[in-house]
């Protein structure tokens, strides 16, 4: 009878010991492929942004490469009028003090 005791309470701590560990193996496992789903949304979400934020830096590039087109070309501009208004009014001089000197 001692035996067959012995040999019950050995198969039902094999069967409870199984239940438990089979329980928290699948806990930790349903955990980590949680936790492996949430990383891999956010991973998802952060290339998302870094595409939007290199579109959106490329766009700034264009705007500015733009702008510093159309800064140059206004300063060409505003240089050849400056240079254009200098000689017309050394030419006024040049005239001014030609008359005077006659």
């Amino acid at each position: 009878m001692t035996w067959e005791m012995i040999i019950q309470f050995l198969v039902l701590t094999a069967i409870v010991s199984g239940a438990i560990i089979f329980t928290l193996h699948r806990v930790f496992v349903s955990s980590v492929e949680g936790a492996k789903q949430r990383l891999e949304k956010d991973a998802e979400a952060a290339r998302a942004r870094e595409a939007e934020l290199n579109r959106k830096i490329r766009q700034a590039d264009e705007e500015l490469a733009q702008r510093k087109k159309e800064l140059d070309a206004l300063e060409q501009k505003m240089k050849g009028e400056l240079e254009a208004e200098a000689e017309k009014h050394r030419e006024e001089l040049v005239n001014k003090a030609r008359t005077d000197a006659e």
